[in-house]
């Protein structure tokens, strides 16, 4: 480069070499690894997982200013978890569903796995119902779409369980949104050929060795709302580390080999009187 010495352009091509490699991090590095490369971000807070720092630091449509004040305060809690936890709900709060709106097709199927007990936990109250009333409800619902998908006759009482779950919505993850997974071919629904045991390891989920019941909605993109790409700000801090900043789902590991990630987006939760794919109860375990 002119106006630079032979040691100058030595240094200035070494500074390039790590800038390039910058977003090429790999997540089995530790934060010191990580601190190493060039960055505008301050360095890895310690009660940060490096894949999350990753996370952070190039998570598109966020800009870098907000990306620092995110770091700054999740440092500033030094190596304490539990602020930890505090400073980044603080951080995210208000900063729900600010990434990039999705094009989908109208007829596209949205998929999500929702913990049983938060369904159970988050709805009752709308019902004023115990929980253990609430839960033969719940249980009458899920049998009347088992028949229908199997082509019997649901009972009126199952009939009647299913209506009256139509005005409720999906309980939200965070801050008020749903995560939803897309089908790899945008298929209408978007379970098809998906829901087997290994979909909770190809979703990321954190889910228990000893095994928890999800259920399973999906719909079609056309009645969901403000769709968009999701960013760190959309996520919890137990989901920060199993988040992937590059549009798809991170898989557990020990998910077999060909069972990659999805593409997953944030919404606003739909109603269930939108549900286009029956529901159905799910049991999955960590393996």
């Amino acid at each position: 480069m002119p106006g630079l010495n032979g040691p100058a352009n030595a240094i200035l091509a070494v500074a390039r070499h790590r800038l390039c490699n910058y977003t090429k991090f790999s997540r089995h590095l530790d934060c010191r690894s990580v601190m190493a490369t060039i960055s505008p971000f301050p360095d890895c807070p310690p009660t940060l997982a490096a894949v999350a720092y990753e996370n952070v630091c190039n998570c598109p449509g966020v800009a870098v200013g907000p990306k620092r004040l995110y770091l700054q305060a999740i440092a500033a809690c030094g190596s304490d978890a539990a602020c930890s936890e505090t400073a980044h709900a603080v951080q995210v709060e208000g900063n729900a569903r600010q990434g990039p709106a999705v094009d989908l097709l109208p007829d596209e199927g949205l998929g999500v796995l929702i913990e049983e007990t938060a369904f159970i936990k988050h709805i009752s109250p709308l019902f004023g119902k115990s929980i253990a009333n609430f839960r033969k409800q719940v249980n009458a619902m899920v049998a009347y779409y088992d028949k229908r998908r199997r082509g019997d006759s649901p009972t009126d009482s199952e009939r009647a369980a299913a209506l009256s779950f139509m005005r409720t919505s999906v309980p939200p993850r965070s801050d008020g949104s749903i995560w939803l997974f897309r089908h790899p071919e945008s298929k209408p629904d978007a379970f098809d050929g998906l829901l087997n045991e290994w979909l909770g390891h190809r979703l990321g989920l954190d889910l228990s060795p000893a095994g928890e019941t999800r259920l399973a909605f999906g719909f079609l993109s056309g009645h969901v709302e403000d769709v968009r790409h999701p960013t760190f700000f959309d996520t919890t801090w137990r989901y920060l580390p199993l988040w992937n900043w590059e549009g798809l789902t991170r898989p557990l590991p020990g998910t077999p080999a060909g069972l990659s990630g999805l593409k997953e987006v944030v919404a606003k939760p739909p109603e269930l009187k939108h549900i286009h794919t029956p529901v159905a109860r799910v049991t999955l375990r960590k393996r």
